[in-house]
């Protein structure tokens, strides 16, 4: 397995300590789709992402195939490519369910899914 799902305090986190295919992108979104308390997913790649354009269209697309009720995905990409294509992919990702947002810092990433649901976050 080229990633690990763990889940700790109430988020999901996802965490890549490679560069990912789009293979392991989407095999990792499907196995979220069937856990339950999953509404906050924080994604790390700490290697970075390497795609194209339709690449990032066809991750998003995938993504958009699956059933998640309201939930929150935080993204970390502190490189400048990897930051690029995770903005590109949360302009694809366009489900009203899901609010995606791009961080280049794990822990603002984590502090904006903590209230993410709560009165005051969303």
């Amino acid at each position: 397995m080229t990633y690990s799902i763990e889940q700790l305090e109430g988020i999901t986190h996802v965490r890549f300590p490679g560069m990912p295919t789009v293979d392991d992108i989407n095999a990792a979104s499907e196995k979220l789709s069937h856990m339950e308390n999953a509404a906050k997913r924080l994604w790390v790649f700490e290697a970075g992402v390497s795609f194209t354009a339709d690449e990032v269209r066809s991750i998003a697309n995938q993504a958009q195939s699956r059933t998640f009720p309201r939930s929150w995905v935080a993204i970390v990409a502190d490189q400048n490519i990897a930051y690029g294509l995770s903005r590109m992919y949360a302009v694809f990702r366009t489900i009203e369910s899901v609010t995606v947002k791009v961080f280049t810092n794990e822990n603002q990433a984590l502090a904006w899914l903590r209230v993410q649901g709560s009165d005051d976050g969303g």
